[in-house]
């Protein structure tokens, strides 16, 4: 199994977890965005294949770049 993730204007590589228990993979992270944006996560399987899912990230507060006193 390997796994791409990509963030739009993030080119940061991402920390995971790579966790395999009952013979099911299973991936996990997270990532800090300063924006709302479409995160798109790739999995190449052992036979070759590839499957993809993405999701919409909203960001309500980023407190990374904002003054918060």
């Amino acid at each position: 199994l390997a796994e791409w993730l990509s963030a739009a204007g993030y080119p940061a590589s991402f920390e995971y977890c790579r966790k395999n228990f009952s013979g099911r993979a299973m991936v996990s992270t997270r990532i800090r965005l300063a924006t709302s944006q479409v995160v798109v996560a790739v999995a190449q399987m052992s036979d070759g294949s590839f499957w993809s899912s993405r999701a919409s990230a909203i960001v309500t507060l980023a407190a990374c770049i904002e003054d918060l006193s």
